[in-house]
């Protein structure tokens, strides 16, 4: 019921010129009506809000662990969590896409690089947002950056910005209400004790974390 409120509200305030707004248009070129494209977008945004949710979760939740002075500024005033960017600040910290790759079919230029046909292009996430040239501090959990659409890419970029974006970070507002909420002082976590699924940067998600309290 959720996620259709969501489609409802969204649906109609599409921008054009972005991959979603010319997917609908498509579907309505081949006749699809309203009712039949709002049910086929439930999919793909459960999918990939999911895959964040999933995955920031545990990170979110390690660094708020890990951070105590982060978690007492949250305490304090929980209306810190209303704002995205301090959301967007520990997505950036720890993204939940690792890495993406796109491979050419042709002859492309990437400003002065030059890619032949079958040649592969990969781009880490984490090396963007994590940058020190870009960052100050960049492991720090900093409340006071300029997050802005042209200096990260945490769901993606451009055109290509994740379907679930918003969904995601309402869920993970709620998380952190939780998080803030129940978290005792005393609460620890043993970084050594944490445990990865897969050793490629892209499938590195937290698969276990035994908290103290």
């Amino acid at each position: 019921m959720f996620l259709r409120d969501f489609i409802e509200r969204h649906y109609s305030q599409l921008r054009p010129n972005t991959l979603i707004y010319e997917h609908i248009q498509n579907c309505k070129d081949i006749g699809l009506k309203d009712d039949k494209i709002k049910a086929n977008l439930i999919g793909p945004i459960l999918i990939s809000a999911s895959n964040t949710m999933g995955i920031s979760s545990a990170f979110f939740l390690r660094n708020l662990i890990r951070y105590p002075d982060v978690r007492r500024r949250l305490q304090d005033n929980p209306a810190l969590l209303d704002n995205d960017t301090v959301l967007l600040e520990f997505l950036r910290r720890d993204n939940h896409v690792k890495a993406l790759s796109r491979h050419a079919h042709g002859t492309v230029k990437i400003g002065a690089f030059e890619l032949g046909e079958g040649s592969s292009v990969c781009l880490f996430f984490p090396g963007a947002n994590l940058d020190p040239t870009q960052w100050v501090n960049p492991l720090a959990i900093d409340f006071d950056r300029d997050l802005n659409q042209q200096n990260h890419i945490i769901f993606g970029g451009a055109r290509h910005v994740c379907i679930g974006k918003t969904l995601a970070v309402a869920f993970l507002r709620r998380l952190g209400q939780g998080f803030i909420r129940y978290l005792p002082d005393s609460v620890h976590v043993n970084d050594a004790e944490i445990e990865m699924d897969g050793s490629w940067v892209a499938e590195r998600i937290i698969t276990r974390m035994p908290i103290s309290i």
